[in-house]
This record gives structure tokens, sequence and C-alpha cells, in this order.
């Protein structure tokens, strides 16, 4: 009876090695899609530096989202994870702030995003589901008062809509004015601390 029970077991009830698990090797195994910048939690810290939220939601959010593909030699993402081909679709991440009251983004108080909250901001995307690799730059926040830059580097499988790896890195941002000063800081994230870092994913 013990040798019909593990049978049944075995074959109906599966093993952990029978799942496809995703990790962060899965980059080199699927098809890949960069979904952009994803501003829907983030925060803006320091009142003295951004002080309008109208000019954040029209102008700086969609430059900074576009400012990856545009200057694509400078962040080059594809380098940063030694992957040899990414589609690029960053228009998926454009609609993630423009629901979102502006003036309320910015703030002179700390600000974490928690783990789960990652999920909910993919929650918030609309994409086709298909057998593919997002990878999205969920932004914490850009904090000018400690000069630094907090995005989490998030892998979603975007058949299911789920998030399953995910990353929470600090550039400390260098010099430059207003959208250019971050601009600077998102290259720096993506060719010096993602490049970096990921180095120890594998």
């Amino acid at each position: 009876m013990l040798t019909i029970f593990i049978s049944f077991f075995l074959i109906f009830g599966g093993t952990p090695q029978d799942e496809d698990v995703l990790g962060f090797n899965s980059l080199y195994e699927k098809d890949v899609e960069y979904l952009g910048l994803n501003f829907s939690k983030a925060k803006f810290i320091g009142t003295s530096h951004f002080t309008s939220g109208k000019i954040l939601q029209e102008g700086y959010m969609n430059f900074w989202n576009d400012f990856v593909t545009n200057h694509y030699h400078k962040n080059n993402i594809n380098n940063a994870l030694n992957i040899d081909e990414m589609i690029n679709h960053n228009s998926i991440c454009g609609e993630s702030y423009k629901k979102i009251d502006p003036y309320s983004l910015i703030t002179d108080d700390p600000y974490k995003l928690r783990t789960d909250q990652i999920q909910e901001c993919m929650d918030e995307l609309e994409y086709n589901s298909c057998n593919k690799i997002g990878i999205c730059f969920v932004v914490e926040s850009f904090n000018f008062n400690a000069q630094t830059l907090t995005m989490w580097f998030t892998l979603v499988d975007m058949n299911k809509n789920q998030v399953f790896f995910q990353k929470k890195l600090i550039t400390a941002v260098g010099k430059g004015k207003d959208r250019d000063l971050w601009a600077n800081g998102i290259t720096k994230y993506i060719s010096k601390t993602l490049a970096n870092s990921s180095k120890s994913w594998k």
C-alpha cells in the first residue's frame, strides 16, 4: 500500500522540478521586453528642488522614460545584463503616472517601497499576455536631499503578469540641473549599478 501511495504522489502530486520556476537566468532562456520606468508609486524627495507637480507629470517623467530608449548608446541594458536581444516597449509604462495627483509625489519625508508593492505596480500596467520576460524599472524615489536615485530592477512573467525577481538598487546622482540631473543618474544606474550588481545574480 505504501508503494502505491508513493507512486501516486510522484505521478499526480508532482515535484518542484516539474514546475516552471523562473529566476534571473530566465533572461538567457526567453524573449525579453523592456517595459520602461514605472512611476506609479514614486516619490520625489526635496521640496526645494521639485517644486511643480505639473512639470513632473507633463514633462519630466515622460522625458526620463523615453530617455532610456532615445539614448540607448548610453543606456544599454543589453550590455549591462549581458543579454543578446531585447525588444524596447517603454510605452507600456508610459501611462503609469497619468492618473496620479502629481503634487502628492513631492515630499521631504523619508520613503520606501515594500516588496509587495512592486507587484501592485505591475498590476496597473496593460499589455498583451505573451511568453516573454518583462524588464521594468520601478522607481521608488528621486531623492534630491540625499542625492540618490532608487529603483527596483524587476522581472515579470508577462504571460502570468507575475513578478518573480526584484532587486532594490540605489545610485548616487552626479552633477546636473533639473531633469538632466536624474537622466544622468539613470545612465549611471544602468551602466554601473545594474551592470555590477547583476553579475552576482547569475
